[in-house]
């Protein structure tokens, strides 16, 4: 089975602690698609890259420009003082460009 690839670049320069973070789907998305949790960690000043690949259980549509079902991530972070949950918007889909 074939993932959608996605690459991520994160950044912090609001703070001088490290915030370990990890991305991973929803709950409500968890039942339709796979990933592989992404953990790591950002340093101030530093730009985080990587590649999430996303596997689906069931084939998937789109509906104009997202997902169906729909998809979506949480990334909880942490640092020495301070701990919270991002919680990203609906995913959306970008056809392949044409040359």
């Amino acid at each position: 089975m074939k993932a959608a690839q996605k690459e991520i670049h994160l950044e912090s320069n609001s703070y001088d602690q490290d915030i370990a973070f990890e991305i991973s789907l929803a709950d409500r998305s968890a039942e339709h698609y796979r990933l592989e949790p992404l953990k790591g960690t950002l340093k101030k000043g530093i730009p985080y890259k990587s590649i999430i690949k996303v596997f689906s259980k069931h084939p998937v549509t789109n509906k104009g420009r997202y997902f169906d079902p729909p998809l979506f991530f949480n990334a909880p972070y942490q640092t020495n003082s301070f701990s919270g949950k991002a919680i990203g918007r609906e995913s959306r889909y970008y056809p392949p460009e044409k040359d």
